[in-house]
């Protein structure tokens, strides 16, 4: 996979010049597939408040639908945008344990 690394401020929830990074990615996947455009975008998105959720959903999916529309003005792919609540203590774990990974188990 690619990474896009940008220096924002301490505690600040949204990711700021998400356009451009999703651009730069989408730009990156065209010439690298040889001239085709994702039909769905996945975003994992880790490290959000609760009382944040819907303004970084807002804010953070109109920057992902803003930069497929610089891209092209009519593409628009299908978006899911998974948010991860911060300091969670969940962990999933396989079903048959010949399937687990490491000595914790997790998936």
């Amino acid at each position: 996979y690619a990474a896009t690394v940008r220096v924002q401020q301490h505690r600040q929830e949204t990711i700021h010049e998400l356009c451009a990074m999703v651009k730069e990615h989408l730009v990156m996947f065209y010439k690298s597939t040889g001239g085709y455009k994702p039909h769905r975008i996945i975003i994992y998105r880790d490290g959000v408040s609760e009382g944040q959720f819907m303004h970084v959903l807002q804010h953070e999916l109109t920057a992902i639908r803003e930069a497929c529309i610089k891209l092209e003005p009519d593409y628009k792919p299908g978006i899911t945008f998974i948010a991860v609540q911060k300091r969670h203590h969940t962990r999933l774990f396989c079903a048959d344990k010949k399937e687990q990974s490491g000595k914790s188990g997790n998936i």
